[in-house]
C-alpha cells in the first residue's frame, strides 16, 4: 500500500545557525501540513550543543508520528 502523505527530505548544512531551523520547518511540515519528512545533516566535526540538538531531534517524543532514524558516520 502506498503512503498517501507527501514527502520532503531536508538538507542541512553543517552548524546549528543552519540546523535548527531546518528541523523547525521539519516540525511544521508535519505538524500542520501532514508531511513525511527526512532531514539529512552533513556531519562534521560537530560540537557538543549541535550533537545534542540532533540527538533530540531524533528521539520519538519529538514528532508526532513513528519514524526510523539512521545515523550515517562519515567515513
Amino acid at each position: 500500500m502506498m503512503n498517501s502523505k507527501p514527502h520532503a527530505a531536508l538538507l542541512s548544512s553543517p552548524g546549528l545557525g543552519h540546523l535548527i531551523p531546518v528541523l523547525e520547518l521539519g516540525k511544521r511540515l508535519v505538524t500542520h501540513h501532514n508531511f513525511q519528512v527526512t532531514v539529512l545533516v552533513i556531519a562534521s566535526h560537530t560540537s557538543p550543543a549541535e550533537s545534542q540538538v540532533i540527538e533530540s531531534a531524533m528521539s520519538p517524543s519529538s514528532s508526532t508520528s513513528s519514524n526510523s532514524h539512521h545515523q550515517i558516520s562519515p567515513a
